[in-house]
C-alpha cells in the first residue's frame, strides 16, 4: 500500500512532466502545408491543411515557383498559430484550369517563410 501512495503522489509531477515535454517538442514543429489539386469554387481554393509555429498568414501565389520575385499574390488569409485544416481561401484572380499555383505558409505581413522553414512550408497544386 505504501508504494500505491507514493505513486499517486507522483501522479501529477509526472503529468507536469509529460505536458512540459509536449510543449517542448510543439515547438520543434516546421511550418507546412498540404494543398490538393482542385477547382475553385465561389472564387476560394480549399487548402487541406497548414501548421504555423506563430501567428501568421497562409498565401496563394501564381507564377513560377522557381522565380519567386516574379510570382503574383492571389490570395491570403491571416492564421493564428497552430494546426488549421480545410482553410478557404478568397482568390483576387481565379487562374485558369491548368495552372500551377502554390500555397505557403509565411509571417505576418513578413512577405517571406518563417525562419528555419523547409520544402514543406510551400505546396504546389494545380487548378482544375
Amino acid at each position: 500500500m505504501k508504494s500505491s501512495a507514493k505513486f499517486a503522489r507522483m501522479l501529477p509531477v509526472v503529468g507536469m512532466v509529460l505536458a512540459m515535454a509536449t510543449v517542448a517538442h510543439a515547438d520543434n514543429i516546421l511550418p507546412s502545408v498540404t494543398a490538393l489539386n482542385q477547382k475553385p469554387k465561389n472564387d476560394a481554393v480549399s487548402i487541406t491543411y497548414a501548421y504555423l509555429p506563430q501567428n501568421g498568414r497562409l498565401v496563394i501565389l501564381s507564377g513560377d515557383p522557381a522565380e519567386k520575385s516574379s510570382a503574383s499574390l492571389i490570395g491570403a488569409t491571416d492564421l493564428n498559430a497552430g494546426d488549421h485544416r480545410n482553410i478557404k481561401v478568397k482568390l483576387t484572380s481565379e487562374p485558369k484550369p491548368g495552372a500551377r499555383v502554390w500555397a505557403a505558409v509565411e509571417e505576418a505581413k513578413a512577405n517571406k517563410l518563417f525562419p528555419g522553414s523547409d520544402e514543406r512550408a510551400e505546396q504546389r497544386f494545380m487548378i482544375m
